[in-house]
């Protein structure tokens, strides 16, 4: 063969020789990885927990790849490098099961997997996602994932694998309904969004009254003029929020009826003491107060303003009354006065 065909040949060999190396190092040195991705959601086994519950994943197929798999947890407080919760483990080591996939039961709790992260998980809070990889014994490769979540309820170390609700929101701002009057019933209201309980305080001046945590009050007299007002608390397993009314100053309580009348007896002559009754009225615990009047006009000096009298001179011919005069915190006041008696 003459030097220039061999120059003309030697590029083509070498072109042929490149092209079955290459195919032969396809073929022989590493397949290409399939394009990591979700394969499918695992079944959470229980469905809620604790820390000290022990977790089984239900994948619901097999790995396309693989003939391995690791598990890993990610979340708040998990550390990078050390989120393993299953090593990697054959395929054939798990359980089938009858969606054709396998039951891999984590080698650690949440309670045993928090102390391996630095700092230690003392709280767990919100979502954490379990993720089951197909990868081979040796090598980075993966081939594919399933996954799924559980969801921590607020900081009771508490989980379950289906969502939480939203935390409640306020629909409809509380409303407090009633007359702001001592005696009467108030009622308070409010709507709100995805509430599982309702809580209920009343308020005096802004401050929660000890064991008023109905829907419902009804003002005692010891709130007259004061400002009454309610708060309601929603609640779920997410959170809480509250809304509180506006506030109204607490007029005083209907005054005291008068049930039967006061009147006086006694001898009505000049130096004898007369007495009156207090009469009949429709409240308890009243305080009386008297006046002690001389044709209708009040008799001054403080004799007069005692529930008894003693006559004078300035009596004679005159007719005497005395007005009893009720009264009690909180309430408005009343007042009777006795059937007139001429004195002697």
């Amino acid at each position: 063969m003459s030097m220039n065909r061999l120059r003309r040949t030697t590029p083509t060999l070498r072109a042929v020789l490149t092209v079955l190396l290459l195919v032969g190092g396809v073929s022989v040195l590493a397949a290409p990885a399939q394009a990591a991705g979700t394969l499918g959601s695992l079944t959470i086994e229980p469905s809620s927990g604790n820390l000290s519950s022990v977790i089984t994943v239900q994948t619901p197929g097999a790995c396309d790849q693989g003939t391995n798999i690791k598990a890993t947890v990610t979340g708040t407080g998990v550390v990078a490098g050390t989120e393993n919760i299953v090593g990697n483990t054959p395929i054939s080591s798990f359980p089938s099961n009858s969606a054709g996939g396998f039951n891999v039961q984590l080698t650690e709790t949440f309670a045993s997997f928090a102390a391996l992260q630095s700092p230690a998980i003392t709280t767990y809070s919100g979502a954490y996602t379990i993720t089951v990889i197909c990868k081979n014994a040796i090598g980075a490769s993966t081939y594919g994932t399933f996954e799924g979540t559980v969801y921590f309820i607020g900081t009771t170390n508490t989980w379950q694998s289906t969502p939480p609700p939203p935390a409640p929101t306020v629909v409809t701002a509380a409303v407090r309904t009633g007359t702001a009057q001592v005696t009467k019933t108030q009622t308070c209201s409010a709507t709100f969004t995805d509430a599982t309980t309702l809580a209920y305080a009343w308020l005096n001046n802004g401050v929660p009254i000890v064991g008023a945590t109905a829907s419902t009050y009804t003002l005692p007299s010891s709130l007259y003029s004061r400002t009454i007002s309610c708060r309601v608390t929603a609640t779920n397993v997410t959170g809480s929020i509250s809304s509180t009314s506006a506030g109204a100053v607490v007029a005083a309580g209907p005054k005291p009826t008068l049930t039967k009348a006061p009147y006086t007896y006694g001898t009505f002559k000049v130096g004898y003491t007369v007495k009156t009754t207090n009469g009949s009225w429709s409240l308890s615990r009243l305080t009386y107060s008297y006046q002690w009047k001389r044709n209708g006009v009040a008799i001054s000096g403080s004799a007069a303003r005692k529930y008894n009298y003693k006559l004078v001179s300035a009596d004679r011919g005159r007719y005497i009354t005395c007005t009893v005069k009720v009264s009690k915190a909180g309430y408005a006041s009343n007042s009777a006065t006795t059937a007139r008696k001429k004195v002697a």
